[in-house]
């Protein structure tokens, strides 16, 4: 890696915190209105998953602990982690695809008002992802997941898929590469998922139709359970980052051009009322949160002391390729 040839050090700055006063007038504790909803103060505490949630998807007494904490320091919004929306196994991940996640959502409501004395709005943030397998064994890839075709018993001039398994576990890692596909080689080296190109899957192929139902399914358990609105995930390579990236080839409308690459998104069922905040950035990027100690109370201090704190969590929201969207509305119901 280039490094420079000499360190250049500068010299901080000398540290001037504001007065109580001049903290009271700063824009950061200012009232904004964001569509239908008005947050008390500028703060914004982003998603972070903290893997709380049962295996099943439910709220447990941690996540309320984790969000209770976050909520003490009365920050204006809190975006609760990304929560599936579909019904399907994702492991310790909140999920929103069906009626009995509904008391654990509203219980997680409800302790965010209480903790932050009625000041902090609460969002949920909504997510879908395809199939997605950990990185395997090579052994195991070899002998249970790999699919044998004909083109690849070709290769190793066999007759039989058993036969076939044997022959390969028995490659050197430069053969094997020669004699598997680029999909095949990818999977064994990442774990194999669905992308949103394998138009040859029925239910990938019916993306198109399928997510904007479960998006506004999703969005009116959160309005049920007494959120202010959902985020929508559009970021790190789930499915709709997918649809909007370059590498999204789709020949059925909805891939290739820009203006196809971004069709599903504007399926999403937004009502009259909602708003929609696109948060694009150039090169996605995911940093490290400024604090790693969720929910401190520095914010909390800093508008009763006039000390300015840091953002309680990444302040890099706004560089994560995700879309506010769908505030509390009754255009939900349209």
């Amino acid at each position: 890696m280039w490094k420079p040839p000499e360190r250049i050090r500068h010299p901080l700055p000398a540290p001037a915190w504001p007065t109580a006063a001049a903290a009271a007038v700063a824009r950061w504790f200012q009232p904004v209105e964001v569509g239908p909803v008005r947050l008390a103060e500028r703060t914004w505490v982003p998603a972070m998953v903290p893997w709380r949630a049962t295996e099943e998807g439910f709220v447990t007494p941690e996540v309320l602990a984790w969000y209770e904490r976050f909520a003490r320091g009365e920050p204006g919004a809190i975006v609760v982690e990304a929560t599936g929306i579909r019904d399907v196994p994702s492991g310790p991940l909140l999920r929103a695809g069906d009626d009995r996640f509904l008391p654990g959502l509203s219980e997680l409501v409800s302790t965010v008002r209480r903790a932050s004395g009625g000041r902090t709005r609460v969002f949920l943030q909504i997510i879908d992802f395809l199939s997605i397998r950990r990185r395997p064994e090579r052994e195991v890839f070899l002998t249970r997941f790999l699919k044998i075709s004909d083109s690849l018993k070709e290769k190793l001039s066999v007759k039989g898929d058993v036969e076939a398994r044997g022959v390969l576990l028995t490659l050197s890692e430069g053969d094997l590469r020669a004699v598997l596909s680029e999909r095949e080689w990818h999977d064994l080296q990442f774990g194999a998922r669905e992308l949103v190109t394998d138009l040859h899957v029925p239910s990938v192929r019916s993306l198109p139709e399928v997510l904007p139902p479960l998006f506004a399914s999703a969005a009116l358990r959160a309005e049920r359970a007494g959120f202010d609105g959902v985020e929508l995930h559009f970021a790190h390579a789930y499915t709709m980052a997918s649809f909007l990236s370059p590498l999204n080839t789709r020949d059925d409308g909805y891939g290739g051009a820009r203006e196809n690459r971004v069709r599903v998104g504007h399926l999403m069922p937004v009502g009259p009322n909602s708003v929609g905040v696109m948060a694009f950035s150039r090169k996605p990027s995911i940093r490290r949160s400024a604090s790693r100690r969720p929910g401190s109370h520095r914010h909390r201090r800093s508008r009763r002391t006039g000390r300015a704190g840091r953002s309680m969590a990444n302040p890099h929201w706004a560089s994560h390729r995700w879309c506010r969207a769908l505030l509390r509305s009754p255009g939900l119901h349209r």
